[in-house]
């Protein structure tokens, strides 16, 4: 059985609830495990494998339907905590005590659902063009840019011009720009993809006490270039220097693409973060 939104190394697991999650799994032979969500595992498969080389890699889809558990006071799903607790549950049916969590974009907000809820089995948390919201937007270009411009809004985001033509199939497969796919994105969950704040917190006030109390070693990395770091720069900058023994980077010149511009050196980045975290402070 094959998922479309995994294009290597598909497996699946099933939940508590019945419902069904399709993951991919890289570096099996490793003891260290790193774990990330996303909508799709196609073009972050080298970025993925590159981690492999050291890890155990397992990419867990971040679904958009089936039996829910996690709802709003209203009654409507809460995706952003649906997806961390899917990841949580994963993790232990698979016998996973404790892992690095690594996410891109929207793949990281259930990474901080775990900062959160369950710190104790995470040994660091890697958080790529995404952080912990301490205010709203200044700006919403990178939306309105994706529903304008459609596709060709792609090469604003990616260096490599010539990987466009994978990155218009990926979306086409996965409905991640709303153009014809099997598998429509509906416009409430990809609120969810961009809002970490909503995850657990009813107040920008409350993520505000929660900042300076994580003790979970963390690494941001941001692209100079990338259109929604700048959508969110007062957020991003309130989060460098909130998150106590937080490490930043901001690649200079990089865009929001950059799993597909540089994915051996951004595994190189979260590697060399990770390794850090087990040395002693001098």
């Amino acid at each position: 059985m094959e998922d479309i939104r995994v294009a290597e190394n598909c497996k699946f697991i099933t939940l508590d609830n019945g419902v069904q999650l399709p993951y991919c799994e890289f570096g099996e032979e490793n003891d260290e495990v790193i774990v990330t969500g996303a909508f799709y595992f196609i073009t972050f498969n080298t970025f993925l494998k590159a981690l492999a080389k050291k890890y155990r890699v397992i990419g867990v889809i971040m679904r958009m339907d089936g039996d829910a558990t996690q709802f709003n006071e209203d009654g409507t799903i809460n995706w952003t905590r649906q997806w961390g607790d899917d990841i949580y549950q994963v993790t232990h049916k698979l016998g996973i005590g404790k892992f690095h969590f690594v996410g891109k974009c929207h793949g990281a907000i259930p990474g901080w659902y775990l900062v959160k809820e369950h710190p104790q089995i995470l040994l660091s948390m890697s958080s790529i063009s995404q952080t912990l919201h301490t205010c709203g937007p200044d700006s919403n270009n990178w939306g309105e840019g994706a529903v304008k411009e459609g596709p060709q809004f792609i090469l604003k985001a990616l260096k490599k011009h010539n990987l466009l033509p994978l990155k218009v199939e990926e979306a086409k497969t996965v409905g991640t720009t709303g153009t014809v796919g099997a598998r429509q994105v509906d416009p409430e969950i990809v609120h969810y993809g961009s809002y970490t704040e909503e995850v657990f917190f009813n107040s920008y006030e409350q993520i505000k006490e929660f900042i300076p109390t994580i003790k979970t070693p963390v690494l941001q990395v941001f692209a100079t270039e990338d259109i929604f770091y700048w959508d969110w720069k007062t957020a991003h900058e309130s989060s460098f220097y909130g998150i106590p023994g937080a490490r930043t980077v901001l690649l200079q010149g990089e865009r929001h693409l950059m799993e597909m511009d540089m994915p051996e050196l951004l595994a190189k980045e979260v590697d060399f973060f990770i390794e850090r975290t087990k040395m002693d402070y001098e």
